[in-house]
């Protein structure tokens, strides 16, 4: 049996892709995203136009990120605040629409662990 290699899409393929999912003038936070999952769903949304927005407890790695994403030429801001505080992620919020807009899009890739039944989990 043969197997098959994914191929990328050419040039054309990508035009007709980036229309579809044009992001421009979109404002996407996306919670966890100074590494891994996150900066990667962070990287293809600012590939097809929209601002992110980096969210993180540790504001370190996501200065480290943005760094990264701006010499690829990708518009990006910065707001470290802990999305397990619900006080903490009002103001975040907060902060990002009085500063760069209101949230088009919010990716909740933040990961958290708390065992217990549902009707139990703490605000």
């Amino acid at each position: 049996m043969r197997r098959q290699c994914l191929t990328l899409p050419d040039r054309r393929a990508k035009t007709q892709m980036r229309s579809l999912f044009d992001l421009d003038g979109k404002i996407a936070v996306i919670t966890g995203s100074s590494q891994g999952i996150g900066l990667a769903i962070a990287r293809g949304l600012a590939e097809f136009g929209a601002l992110i927005v980096l969210n993180g407890r540790r504001e370190q790695p996501l200065k480290d990120a943005a760094t990264d994403l701006l010499k690829d030429g990708l518009s990006v801001e910065v707001a470290a605040f802990d999305v397990t505080d619900a006080w903490s992620a009002r103001q975040g919020v907060e902060r990002i629409e009085t500063s760069i807009g209101s949230i088009d899009i919010l990716i909740n890739n933040a990961g958290i662990q708390h065992r217990s039944a549902l009707e139990d989990f703490p605000e």
